[in-house]
């Protein structure tokens, strides 16, 4: 808790660094896929990287401290890095255009408890023994999707070029899928293989939904209907409980869920 309630704590100090209102310093302006970018680099903007990375850095210390993980791969704990890390980053995002209102210290208050439950939710899903594990996996679950309809969203809502926007999800699926197929340390290879494939998976259909004429919020729903089922099959996977049975269950929910989102998709908007 200690540990925890440290990392928060810094983590505030760099949002509320974020906020101060700084000029741009410059942007690097480039061509890719076809497309012109054009990113604006400023001290807010540098700024608002430090509490992502501040965060990283205090997960990776915490996680440590568990009698489990003392001596686990790198590669394994980084995978408890990408939610806490998601939930600086919104309140980064967020926070900063608040400043100035009284409402500023409430997002500050709300980015203080969400990440912290974060936090504690990780090191309690550690241990299935522990007394709050079946609760803690189920926060993180709701959270991992919760997080993914939204950057799905935000990032559709963009419109960019469908092979850019697909990349973007992309990258985004893979730490997310990594949060829910996890398993133990052992396995740190397979679900790493198991979170790629879910990102890549999530990244071609998005190829394909950008050209769907259901709106973002209907695309971002039927991809997270996608992630949710790339993942669920995954976790299944590495417990090898893939039966036909399984399959079946799977095909018929998102069969229904499909039609459903397609059907009311222009109400979503």
């Amino acid at each position: 808790i200690g540990q925890a309630g440290r990392l928060v704590t810094l983590v505030l100090l760099g949002l509320t660094l974020a906020s101060l209102n700084i000029r741009p310093a410059g942007a690097i302006e480039f061509t890719l896929l076809g497309s012109p970018l054009t990113i604006n680099l400023s001290g807010a903007t540098l700024i608002t990287a430090l509490p992502v990375l501040m965060t990283c850095a205090g997960v990776e210390a915490m996680v440590r401290l568990h009698p489990w993980l003392n001596d686990a791969p790198l590669a394994y704990t980084a995978i408890f890095w990408p939610l806490p890390a998601v939930v600086t980053l919104t309140a980064a995002l967020i926070i900063p255009t608040l400043f100035g209102r009284p409402i500023w210290l409430i997002g500050l208050a709300a980015a203080f408890v969400g990440l912290a439950v974060v936090l504690l939710g990780q090191y309690q899903a550690i241990d299935p023994d522990t007394r709050f594990y079946d609760r803690a996996r189920l926060l993180l679950t709701l959270l991992a999707y919760g997080s993914a309809f939204l950057l799905y969203a935000a990032v559709l809502g963009l419109h960019m070029r469908a092979i850019i926007s697909a990349g973007v999800i992309l990258f985004i699926s893979v730490p997310l899928a990594l949060t829910l197929v996890r398993g133990s340390a052992d396995e740190w290879r397979r679900a790493w293989v198991y979170a790629i494939v879910c990102g890549v998976v999530v990244g071609e259909i998005t190829w394909v939904l950008t050209y769907w004429p259901i709106g973002s919020i209907g695309t971002a729903a039927l991809l997270l209907l996608t992630f949710y089922h790339v993942t669920n099959l995954a976790q299944q996977a590495l417990a090898s409980q893939v039966t036909r049975r399984v399959l079946l269950e799977f095909l018929i929910f998102g069969a229904l869920a499909f039609i459903l989102v397609v059907r009311f998709s222009p109400w979503l908007e």
